[in-house]
């Protein structure tokens, strides 16, 4: 056995999928922001908006950013989401695993690059997101 399979296999053994029902979408209601961060010895912020369900899937768009600062000086910038909708509609297929380590289930948004997008409140949003495009 090669170790791709044997790290497939352990996988395998701690997470199992379970199937979405229309329960697990109760929390995501439509106008909230969804946000997810990324980058290698750098900072990106991305944000979008829930338009509506549609089956078991969440049509998002992404969000106008207000930038505060610059995100390539050193000190990096402040991004503040808005409920702007710009760009074109996406979808997000939820996922739902069970964990075999403490037994919970998690629902998760998937992202691009394997991050998840997370459910954002508008006391967290008023904050603002830390960016830097420096390496």
């Amino acid at each position: 056995m090669g170790v791709g399979n044997r790290m497939k296999t352990q996988t395998e053994q701690r997470y199992g999928r379970v199937p979405i029902d229309m329960a697990d979408l109760e929390r995501y209601k439509d106008g909230m922001i969804l946000h997810y961060s990324w980058g290698y010895d750098m900072t990106f912020n991305e944000f979008c908006m829930i338009l509506e369900k549609v089956g078991k899937r969440l049509k998002c768009q992404p969000v106008r950013v207000e930038v505060k600062g610059s995100s390539h000086d050193i000190g990096g910038a402040k991004m503040f989401p808005t409920k702007e909708v710009i760009g074109e509609p996406f979808f997000i297929t939820p996922t739902k695993t069970i964990s075999r380590w403490d037994r919970k289930t998690y629902v998760r948004l998937p992202a691009k690059n394997d991050h998840s997008w997370g459910i954002e409140t508008e006391e967290r949003m008023a904050l603002g997101y830390y960016e830097n495009h420096n390496d």
